[in-house]
């Protein structure tokens, strides 16, 4: 196991521009083979992470559409525990320069090496960032109505 995994708390994230939505699902699919006594799973995410496994489960993708969005509107998606951690998100982006996007690659408890290039065509690593598990306020008003 890949010793960045399993990093409770943390969230990597990556952004970037992906030119059309087969290519985002084609860059974050699954392939698998069963030419050998182990099934073999392929990504090309994983690839570009240099890990061998990663769990879908504790991703979230988004595609906003072909054409890229200024950060603060791609931010307006419901991104998992994104409140938590928005505010260092958007100062490593601009620190970085990426101000529009179309897509974008949150791993959660997955810490990526901040000294490894991230060698996507489309994503540019932004940043780790500590993220707290809340529940949203439209769920507890349900939950307390």
């Amino acid at each position: 196991m890949d010793n960045h995994m399993g990093k409770q708390g943390i969230v990597s994230v990556f952004l970037g521009v992906v030119p059309g939505k087969e290519k985002f699902a084609n860059y974050l699919r699954e392939a698998y083979s069963e030419g050998s006594p182990m099934i073999a799973a392929r990504c090309s995410l994983w690839d570009d992470l240099g890990v061998a496994w990663l769990d879908h489960d504790s991703q979230d993708a988004h595609y906003q559409g072909d054409i890229p969005v200024l950060l603060d509107v791609f931010l307006s998606n419901p991104i998992s525990y994104l409140d938590s951690f928005r505010t260092r998100l958007v100062e490593s982006c601009a620190s970085l320069g990426v101000d529009k996007v179309n897509a974008g690659i949150f791993l959660f408890d997955y810490e990526y090496p901040s000294t490894r290039r991230f060698p996507s065509p489309y994503f540019q690593f932004v940043g780790c960032f500590t993220y707290t598990i809340s529940t949203p306020k439209w769920l507890e008003d349900i939950l307390n109505s």
